[in-house]
């Protein structure tokens, strides 16, 4: 009798280490999840609301960075960074290419973006875009791809373009003119702020 008390008593706490564990393991594993999510959130690109300058010195810096050759790769890199493409999407490639009749630029966006900022990153790069079309002969159409970070975390690559006549309809003239001068760039500015 004794025997069987111990062999009860010692199952009992055999059983008890291994709800124990098995607590631990789940408890290990929804911190684990917690921790990827908190680091993937962390990974995710900040985004604001781009702040339109409209003055004539930004018109001037942006029209005297114009890319009349699109093979001009360096040309292409210093308007970009000068319209400020890194600090509204972070790490992007770019590329040119032909598809059919249009001459493409296709920016790719590393950084992940959440879901919820979504609308406000395609408003920011449909500026960008905008003012590329405009400022970058040739080039017909704008595309930019990025990844979304769902709710559960899991990445989904999105595309979004802007050709010219998009551009046209949204700005009420043509891209194209609008990067004809300076004064006309400055015309495009304060139509994307709202100020015309």
């Amino acid at each position: 009798m004794a025997k069987k008390r111990k062999l009860k008593i010692m199952l009992m706490a055999a059983g008890i280490i291994i709800v124990l564990l098995a607590g631990g393991l789940m408890a290990m594993t929804f911190l684990s999840d917690r921790e990827a999510s908190a680091t993937s959130n962390e990974d995710a690109l900040d985004v604001k609301a781009m702040e339109i300058e409209t003055s004539g010195d930004r018109a001037e810096e942006l029209f005297s960075k114009k890319v009349e050759d699109t093979n001009d790769t360096a040309a292409v890199a210093e308007l970009l960074e000068t319209m400020g493409m890194g600090e509204a999407a972070g790490e992007y490639t770019v590329r040119i290419a032909a598809e059919g009749e249009e001459q493409v630029m296709n920016l790719t966006v590393a950084g992940p973006v959440q879901s919820a900022d979504r609308e406000v990153f395609d408003a920011n790069m449909q500026i960008m875009a905008e003012q590329l079309l405009a400022l970058t002969s040739g080039v017909t159409k704008v595309q930019w791809s990025y990844p979304v970070l769902t709710a559960d975390a899991r990445e989904e690559t999105v595309t979004v373009s802007l050709d010219q006549a998009g551009a046209g309809e949204e700005l009420g003239r043509k891209v194209k003119n609008l990067g004809e001068s300076a004064e006309k760039v400055r015309t495009l500015l304060r139509i994307q702020a709202g100020e015309s």
